[in-house]
């Protein structure tokens, strides 16, 4: 029992015949595949939910709100598969930034880089995990606003994350130096231009 359990499946090379995914048992709108946030919130206790909201990775309290989702199912002989709504987040002002290739995976060049991009100052970073062959970090803004007006200056959406949620792309060197990394270069926002053809992460609101 899991929710989105093919990629931990995927990511261990496992495979298995008998698998309760709660990510496809419920649905928000449009037929897009909830988050674990978003379950959560119907039929998990309120620690659980604080812990979800924030962003606070733990493999057990997913496995375990990913239990009380299928059990929730069963006991209500619910026809599947469950409509929800999406909720709203207790974190509007974090970025999530996912997709980070490894030779580029270091909290000051991504915060450097969305900063440039964006021109929006980053207030701090939680969450930075590194892993093979990708990292993720979220930023976290001053305010919702900023993180909108941040998130928009971007440019247009490059695809759609498993739940929906439009992504684009923050690219990782300047076209003044395809190879040096933002960290190490003398840049404003003003002047930057970001190397379209270069190495790049994916970006989405929290």
């Amino acid at each position: 029992i899991g929710h989105a359990i093919h990629n931990d499946l995927s990511s261990l090379q496992f495979a298995h015949d008998c698998i309760v995914d709660t990510s496809l048992l419920f649905r928000v709108a449009k037929n897009m595949l909830p988050s674990l946030k978003d379950v959560a919130a119907l039929v998990a206790p309120e620690p659980i939910k604080v812990d979800l909201q924030r962003r606070q990775h733990n493999s057990t309290v997913d496995a375990r709100t990913s239990f009380l989702c299928a059990d929730f199912l069963l006991t209500n002989h619910s026809h599947l598969p469950y409509s929800i709504e999406r909720k709203q987040s207790l974190t509007q002002n974090h970025i999530f930034i996912h997709r980070i290739p490894n030779e580029y995976a270091h909290a000051d060049l991504i915060k450097k880089a969305f900063e440039l991009a964006t021109g929006i100052l980053v207030d701090s970073i939680i969450n930075f995990q590194t892993a093979t062959p990708y990292s993720k970090i979220t930023l976290v803004l001053r305010t919702p606003q900023h993180a909108n007006l941040a998130f928009e200056s971007l440019g247009d959406r490059f695809d759609d994350d498993k739940t929906g949620k439009p992504q684009k792309k923050l690219f990782l060197t300047s076209s003044s130096s395809s190879s040096t990394p933002l960290a190490n270069e003398d840049l404003i926002p003003r002047y930057y231009k970001p190397n379209r053809h270069g190495p790049y992460c994916k970006v989405r609101m929290a």
